[in-house]
């Protein structure tokens, strides 16, 4: 039974995440990239700390002597990559902007496209390593799995609304669902692994997406509801390009661990990040002046 666990895993992918992307092109249309485009700013930064900031980071940890290969490697491959077909959920219990983080998603898909293999040839100069990019392969990958059915679910919507809205209404409960049953699945897979990381490891993995968070909240604003829409891009990437880059270059029994740890800790420290947010809410609500609370009442 264990042996077949990587094949229902990747059939859960096949049905997760395509169905997960043609939901998000419906619910996407043109209307929230026309949004993000004429905000040049928050797209700029955007894509400067998810394309350019933690893939330094994560070649800069290369420095430390204390720092296994495997995790700085994993980390580096999985901050490259765009944004889950989950992080939309997980922005939306931050009360981010919905049309923001919808537009992000997709962007951060088409510019993956060039900014993952143009990384790898920069991190490859620079550290004097031989890389098989596999530019096709990931290319391939995220087209069939990821952005076609996105561009299927905006033309569809764009086509006709109420079939877009039927199709929708019958692909969300089944990819959330298969979503869940690929959690579980990845946990029941990976834990062990993950565990035999070490304390050390496991260590850096969790500060790495602390920084992460901590660099979407300081660089999403202005305007403030921004901030937890990046925390949420950067803590929740797509594993499935890390996966196929690491099978390239036959490294994925060691990096396999690490992105697990990574999307875990993502989780976890995204559900403190939001109570820290609901406490700062509540602290501002009880710093209202009592006369001007008064007013409002009376008004």
């Amino acid at each position: 039974m264990r042996e077949a666990l990587p094949q229902i895993l990747g059939n859960l992918v096949l049905v997760s995440v395509p169905l997960t992307g043609l939901c998000l092109g419906i619910e996407t249309g043109q209307a929230y990239l026309s949004k993000l485009l004429r905000m040049p700013g928050v797209l700029v930064r955007f894509f400067l700390a998810t394309f350019v900031l933690l893939p330094a980071l994560a070649v800069i940890i290369r420095m430390s002597k204390n720092v296994p290969p495997a995790v700085w490697i994993g980390l580096l491959l999985i901050s490259m990559t765009p944004s889950s077909p989950g992080f939309y959920g997980k922005a939306h219990k931050l009360s981010a902007d919905a049309e923001i983080s919808l537009a992000w998603q997709l962007t951060s898909v088409l510019l993956s496209i060039v900014t993952i293999p143009l990384t790898l040839l920069i991190v490859e100069d620079a550290l004097g390593l031989q890389l098989n990019l596999g530019i096709g392969v990931v290319t391939k990958k995220i087209l069939l799995v990821y952005l076609i059915p996105v561009v299927a679910g905006m033309l569809l919507q764009r086509l006709s609304l109420p079939i877009a809205t039927v199709v929708a209404r019958i692909a969300a409960p089944i990819s959330k669902v298969a979503s869940v049953l690929l959690v579980l699945l990845i946990a029941a897979i990976g834990a062990k692994p993950m565990l035999s990381l070490g304390m050390r490891s496991l260590l850096v993995v969790l500060l790495f997406v602390a920084d992460a968070i901590l660099v979407g909240n300081l660089l999403g604003a202005p305007p403030a509801n921004l901030r937890p829409t990046l925390a949420a891009a950067l803590a929740t990437r797509f594993p499935a390009p890390a996966f196929v880059l690491a099978n390239l270059n036959g490294i994925l029994g060691s990096i396999a661990p690490v992105i697990l740890a990574y999307l875990v800790f993502g989780s976890v420290l995204l559900a403190l990040y939001r109570m820290l947010l609901g406490k700062q809410v509540i602290v501002q609500h009880s710093e209202v002046n009592p006369t001007e609370a008064n007013l409002r009442v009376v008004r």
